[in-house]
């Protein structure tokens, strides 16, 4: 992080890298005690979790001081829940106003035109300039999902540039989809290779 933006703070970098490895290890877990033990040793380094049992554990273990956080997000389920899939990807959107971002699974259907429709939108909304759309791929090559929502932000222009590299504004993406180690490093030099800074763009779900 430090070698391809050398011109962010020392904190800027610590950030940037906490945010990186969200845990998404709840709907993995084989029984409430994993969930609490492992989610609560993760929020004892990394901020972001979708772990309720092991934030909950950090609060009560820290003279209930918030620390961990999650955000408002859309399972499948949910989405196949309303009419169509518009229509649940901008009520979600509307808690933005509230929140500040939100996080928007977006292979329900098909992932490539969401996508794009979801990053048109936010391309044109005027009224909550400061609300984040964060995108998730959940299936198909974990790359090239990545890099067709970066190459959508380009097409839209939806991103700004830091140390040379563009990072985004209102869009970010999840890639939580069976990652590890080598998955992740994988798409952290696709988006170096293409002008992109991981760091700056996304984060991913493990």
């Amino acid at each position: 992080c430090r070698k391809a933006h050398p011109s962010w703070s020392a904190d800027q970098v610590a950030f940037a890298c906490s945010i990186m490895c969200h845990d998404f290890g709840d709907r993995a877990g084989s029984c409430a005690q994993e969930s609490e033990v492992l989610g609560l040793a993760h929020t004892l380094v990394l901020p972001g979790t979708d772990t309720v049992a092991g934030a909950y554990q950090y609060w009560k273990n820290s003279d209930e001081k918030s620390w961990p956080c999650s955000i408002h997000a859309l399972a499948h389920h949910s989405v196949t829940g309303f009419e169509n899939e518009a229509s649940c990807h901008a009520e979600l959107y509307t808690l933005g106003q509230e929140t500040g971002i939100t996080a928007h699974v977006c292979d329900t259907y098909n992932f490539f035109e969401t996508v794009d429709r979801l990053v048109k939108f936010v391309s044109e909304d005027k009224s909550h300039n400061k609300n984040v759309m964060v995108l998730r791929p959940d299936s198909g090559d974990p790359a090239e999902c990545v890099l067709h929502i970066l190459k959508t932000c380009e097409k839209y222009g939806v991103f700004a540039e830091s140390d040379g590299l563009k990072v985004s504004t209102r869009i970010r993406w999840i890639q939580g989809d069976s990652m590890d180690w080598s998955s992740m490093i994988k798409i952290m030099y696709m988006c170096l290779n293409n002008g992109w800074s991981p760091f700056g763009s996304g984060a991913f779900g493990v």
